[in-house]
């Protein structure tokens, strides 16, 4: 019987090791593979709108050294989340174990986006160091959420030369929850209801890299991934719906009820610049040129302040906001004066917009606001001081955004800039005299989103801008005698 044991021991240890031999990774798997998850094992069970726990397992076998990004662990979260059981386990080619790390090996700092001047997210990190190639990352955690806004997408291969050995994702969760799925190139692999608890399952095994070739569809268009839409669910104690966009947007709309105040101060600022014209829409531009050269942009995300704004009075009060307190106060000033806008929710920058059939908040990252009028809309982006009015650009033009209403919220689409409106217009004379010496006048109208090209050079150092016009004229030594940038709105 004792040699049994120890025959089992030591079978069961010959397979530990092998998990991850390098020579157990099927040739397909290799070509084009920079690096391999052996294995990737997402599993959430969720126990109301407000808690779940997830349980994370993710095992990448780096085969060169243009894999390093995956020897870099991160596990996020923020005040309303919590991680723990943290462990990371090196093995070699032959699958045999060098070092185990545990929860005091990983550092913990802040996360603070590029933008934000503060936020509450943070991240356990450990970088492991093998100067060998290939070898293999095991990388396990469980993350508790005491808040819910949204569950992590599945994309099991989210990377160009990464192949995928073997992928799952589970969710286990009341069904009055009405918990959705959005699937791409995937189908359930499972799903039963159990006494009113729902289980869902999803793998993957054996997807070949891809290598990244120039004007590649993306991806997102190649490999299967899921979107987890929820129904009801609570977010640091506000609770809500995300089953469709009418619901989700009048969670939207009740952050900010009541938070459209301006102090007296200001009511009567925008009295003094706007009761002497009758057109609204010049009220507007007016209004919203006051409120470039009144506040500036200072993101500050903390819980429910990541999504509900600050006071129009606290605004006015510290003269800075992010893009929502900003948009809210542009909204304050114009119901001053009449002038009804909503705010809207924008997935903005490399984001594709909101899918129209699918709710969920994690489309968005952005808000601007819309001022409807009969014939026409103004759009406003509120956090930058020299932008145009009613330009929003390439950043949040053309895509699908939500309108937040009374109602609810509704998807409508934001401006396309066309051909026609995206130009450069350039008018060069020169004179040439009799020895080949030339000067020349040049004048360039930059319109629509080519105005983005070269709106930094207004706010540039002289030095920097005459820098930037040599190494644009590619010409040698050219003499610069004289040059100017104007916006024309803010001239």
């Amino acid at each position: 019987m004792k040699k049994l044991i120890l025959y089992l021991f030591i079978i069961l240890s010959l397979d530990t090791f092998a998990q991850y031999d390098i020579k157990n990774i099927p040739d397909s798997l290799l070509k084009n593979a920079n690096a391999i998850v052996r294995k990737g094992v997402t599993d959430i069970i969720v126990k109301s709108p407000a808690k779940a726990t997830l349980k994370s397992v993710l095992a990448v076998t780096l085969i060169n050294k243009n894999a390093d990004d995956y020897n870099s662990l991160t596990a996020y979260y923020e005040k309303l989340s919590s991680i723990s059981n943290l462990k990371a386990i090196l093995f070699d080619a032959n699958g045999k174990k060098i070092k185990e790390f545990k929860n005091n090996d990983f550092s913990d700092h802040s996360q603070i986006s590029s933008f934000s001047i503060y936020d509450d997210d943070r991240v356990k990190f450990l970088k492991i160091f093998q100067p060998t190639y290939p070898y293999t990352i095991e990388f396990s955690y469980t993350k508790e959420y005491n808040s819910i806004l949204g569950y992590p997408t599945w994309y099991p291969q989210d990377d160009f030369n990464l192949a995928i050995e073997y992928s799952s994702y589970s969710i286990n969760y009341p069904a009055d929850l009405n918990i959705r799925f959005k699937e791409y190139q995937t189908k359930k692999i499972k799903e039963e209801n159990l006494n009113n608890i729902k289980t869902v399952v999803y793998e993957a095994k054996n997807l070949k890299a891809y290598e990244k070739e120039v004007m590649t569809a993306g991806l997102g268009n190649l490999c299967p991934w899921v979107w987890i839409g929820l129904g009801k669910f609570e977010f640091d104690g506000y609770p809500g719906d995300q089953s469709d966009w009418k619901s989700l947007g009048s969670w939207v709309y009740n952050l900010s009820a009541g938070l459209d105040v301006l102090p007296l101060n200001v009511k009567t600022k925008v009295h003094e610049l706007t009761d002497h014209i009758s057109n609204p829409k010049e009220k507007t531009k007016i209004l919203y040129e006051y409120l470039q050269s009144k506040s500036r942009y200072v993101s500050v995300q903390l819980g429910i302040g990541g999504f509900r704004p600050f006071s129009a009075e606290k605004v006015a009060s510290n003269n800075y906001g992010d893009c929502k307190a900003l948009s809210n106060y542009m909204l304050a000033l114009l119901k001053e004066v009449g002038i009804k806008s909503h705010l809207v929710v924008v997935g903005a920058g490399n984001r594709p917009g909101m899918n129209k059939d699918f709710s969920n908040m994690y489309q968005a990252n952005h808000m601007i606001l819309c001022v409807p009028f009969e014939k026409d809309s103004v759009w406003l982006e509120c956090t930058t001081q020299r932008g145009p009015f009613n330009y929003l650009g390439s950043f949040t033009g053309d895509r699908n955004v939500l309108l937040i209403t009374p109602e609810g919220g509704k998807i409508v689409k934001t401006p396309a800039y066309l051909p026609k409106d995206n130009s450069q217009i350039r008018i060069i004379n020169v004179k040439i005299d009799k020895d080949g010496n030339a000067i020349s006048k040049s004048e360039t109208i930059y319109t629509g989103e080519q105005f983005e090209y070269i709106q930094g050079q207004l706010f540039r150092e002289a030095k920097e801008q005459k820098e930037f016009i040599h190494n644009y004229l590619d010409i040698a030594n050219p003499q610069i005698i004289k040059y100017n940038y104007i916006q024309k709105d803010k001239s």
